[in-house]
């Protein structure tokens, strides 16, 4: 949850959660380690673990460097990969690379689909690090999981329509037209 000023358990090492409405946020410092049992990860899944998914159905995780981009897995992010799997994830917001993209739910570089309607699949990671200093060229070749990339300026939305709806919209910066949106469904209470 969102620490005290005082620094408790996450703050020092620059991670941190928060719960807004019916979304839980939870931010990690991606400079520090992440491997099984060191403090960061230790926090992460105690994190994820208290989340009451039918008071804070969707869960919105984030950090500077990507996990996932359109060419490339960092290999540091693997311990955590699977806790943000058990706990479903929802998406991920990831910035660094000065461009806008989004993956299909993905799961060990492997596109996801759920079992069922409105089941879990894997979290959706999306880069929006398209707002700021300059612009990253788009990679000649891009990966299976990219479903969006474009190298433009930009923002992004998202909206939360209810526990079932999630949309997340990427628009131009010129005009603001929509260049791409991502539509999350799942059942309430989660399955």
């Amino acid at each position: 949850m969102l620490p005290d000023p005082a620094g408790s358990a996450g703050t020092k090492g620059g991670w941190y959660s928060f719960d807004q409405g019916s979304v839980h946020f939870i931010q990690i410092n991606t400079e520090m380690p992440l491997a099984a049992g060191t403090e960061q990860y230790k926090w992460i899944e105690s994190d994820l673990q208290s989340v009451d998914r039918k008071v804070t159905p969707w869960v919105i995780f984030s950090g500077h460097r990507p996990m996932y981009s359109a060419n490339f897995f960092v290999p540091h992010f693997e311990p955590i990969e699977p806790l943000m799997m058990k706990h479903q994830v929802d998406l991920v917001l990831w910035g660094h690379v000065h461009y806008a993209s989004a993956t299909c739910p993905v799961y060990q570089k492997k596109c996801v689909k759920a079992s069922v309607a409105g089941g879990y699949d894997a979290p959706i990671h999306t880069i929006i690090g398209n707002g700021g200093q300059s612009l990253s060229p788009v990679p000649e070749k891009v990966t299976e999981w990219t479903k969006f990339i474009k190298s433009e300026w930009g923002y992004s939305r998202i909206h939360i329509h209810n526990a079932t709806h999630l949309k997340m919209f990427f628009h131009d910066n010129k005009d603001n037209k929509i260049h791409y949106s991502i539509t999350i469904e799942r059942a309430y209470p989660r399955i």
